[in-house]
């Protein structure tokens, strides 16, 4: 894997930029604000190209923080990056394997600790993506995803109810991206473990006041941020009853009197229709997606089944 010269990502499509790019070259929108808000606040982030070896290791600068990035350090494959992932093992000389704790799209993730955080020996999370197992198509999927992922999480790093960025990394077959571990469970995994399937209502209106703050506070960031994926399988509840959005891969900048996104994402039932290309998502389309999220917590039931039984 190589990483390649600084970049701009595109707040509307997420494609990669020259940093000196006035405009996209995809979506043709302008790159001009960008620039100038990385000069005050974070650098461009080099993103993830698809290109043989020389193998690189990523680092992304101090954890939990970008401000201080350091350059990038050519590695070779037998170097201590190497890690075959089972408990105990180490990947980079600093993160140890404790155990895999999900599965889903083209990644994996481990739970592991931080061998290099001092006393604390803080536990994270690391999101691997093995590219062997990949077809050529979902290699340049996993490539957006993964770049879009890194860059949001960047932009909204000092946020509470988001798990922390800490760097990423690259060998000649993987991809891995290494955030502040959760401690819990998905909402999803909850509901199926709630007597009758579903939750009961006082609790249901709990939940949905914190994830519409969090909302809120993703939606009143500049320019607004799109999280344009919320469902059960996508939320964390800690044992404190405090709640974490995961998974920003298909997140987004909102741009103003832009007519539509560029691609069509998001996951059936839980999406509105402007997100499957009939207008552009706005604040209110995740909004959409919490009011069919908290319909699933009250009914146990996917809003796809619900439709089905509407229509039959």
């Amino acid at each position: 894997m190589q990483q390649s010269s600084m970049v701009l990502f595109c707040d509307e499509c997420g494609l990669a930029n020259e940093a000196t790019a006035s405009h996209c070259v995809s979506c043709q929108h302008s790159l001009a604000h960008q620039s100038q808000d990385s000069e005050r606040d974070t650098p461009p982030i080099a993103p993830i190209t698809f290109t043989p070896k020389p193998v690189l290791e990523v680092r992304a600068g101090a954890a939990l923080d970008l401000e201080d990035q350091e350059s990038l350090a050519l590695v070779t494959a037998s170097n201590t990056l190497a890690c075959d992932f089972r408990p105990g093992s180490v990947l980079a000389g600093r993160y140890q394997i404790q155990e895999e704790i999900g599965r889903g799209g083209f990644s994996t993730v481990y739970r592991a600790l931080d061998l290099k955080a001092g006393r604390d020996q803080a536990l994270v999370a690391i999101k691997r993506i093995q590219l062997k197992q990949l077809s050529a198509r979902q290699i340049i999927d996993a490539t957006e995803t993964f770049n879009r992922e890194i860059a949001m999480l960047a932009r909204v790093k000092n946020l509470s109810g988001i798990p922390a960025y800490c760097e990423h990394l690259t060998d000649a077959g993987n991809w891995y991206l290494v955030t502040q571990y959760i401690e819990g469970q998905t909402l999803e995994e909850y509901l199926q473990k709630a007597p009758g399937g579903y939750l009961e209502e006082k609790e249901v209106i709990a939940l949905g006041v914190q994830l519409a703050g969090l909302l809120h506070t993703l939606h009143i960031t500049a320019p607004p941020v799109i999280f344009r994926d919320l469902k059960p399988a996508n939320i964390m509840l800690t044992p404190d009853n405090k709640i974490f959005l995961i998974d920003f891969g298909i997140a987004r900048s909102f741009t103003r009197d832009k007519a539509r996104d560029t691609v069509p994402l998001g996951s059936p039932g839980y999406a509105p229709p402007e997100q499957y290309g009939r207008a552009q998502t706005s604040p209110r389309s995740d909004i959409y997606s919490l009011g069919a999220t908290l319909q699933t917590l009250l009914t146990g039931r996917d809003p796809l089944e619900l439709a089905e039984d509407e229509q039959s």
